[in-house]
C-alpha cells in the first residue's frame, strides 16, 4: 500500500518515490509501532475507558437508595418479590463496593455462596449491614435524610 501523498512510478526504484526525504511514509512507521500508540493521547483515553467501566457512581447510588426505600417499606406481597427486591438490592451494594473500593465486602461471600437463595438469612443480613456501614465509611450515605425505620 503506498503512503499518502507519495507516488511510485516503476517498483524496486528508490529514485521513483516521492520527494519526501527520510522515511517515505511517517504514518505507516507511527501505526506499525504499538509503543507509539500506547503513549498517544488516544491511547490514554482507550486505558481510561477501561478502568471506569460500569455505570457512574451517582447513578448506582440513586438506585440504591430507591431499593433500600423499597426493602425499608411496605413487604412485597409475594416471597419471590421480596427475594428479587434484596437480590437487586445486594447487586447493586456490590457494585457501588466496587466503585468506591471497598476491597472485601463482607456480602460478597453470602453472595457468591448462595445467589439468591438465602437472601432472607440473618447472616445474610447482618453481612448487609456491615457493608452499608463500609460503604458509608467510604463517604457514600445511603439514607441521606436519616428516615431510617
Amino acid at each position: 500500500m503506498a503512503c499518502p501523498g507519495t507516488t511510485r512510478s516503476s517498483p524496486g526504484s528508490p529514485s521513483s518515490w516521492g520527494s519526501r526525504s527520510g522515511p517515505r511514509c511517517w504514518w505507516g512507521c507511527w501505526c506499525a509501532c504499538p509503543a507509539w500508540c500506547a503513549g498517544s493521547p488516544r491511547g490514554t483515553v482507550a486505558r481510561l475507558r477501561r478502568v471506569r467501566s460500569g455505570p457512574p457512581l451517582e447513578r448506582l447510588v440513586a438506585d440504591l437508595r430507591r431499593l433500600d426505600r423499597l426493602r425499608r417499606g411496605p413487604q412485597p406481597a409475594t416471597r419471590v418479590r421480596r427475594l428479587a427486591l434484596l437480590a437487586a438490592y445486594d447487586d447493586v451494594l456490590l457494585d457501588v463496593c466496587r466503585a468506591v473500593g471497598v476491597e472485601d465486602p463482607p456480602l460478597r461471600a453470602h453472595v457468591e455462596a448462595g445467589g439468591t437463595q438465602g437472601a432472607l438469612d440473618a447472616d445474610r443480613e447482618f453481612a448487609r449491614l456491615r457493608t452499608e456501614a463500609e460503604i458509608e465509611a467510604a463517604g457514600v450515605r445511603i439514607d441521606p435524610s436519616g428516615h431510617a425505620a
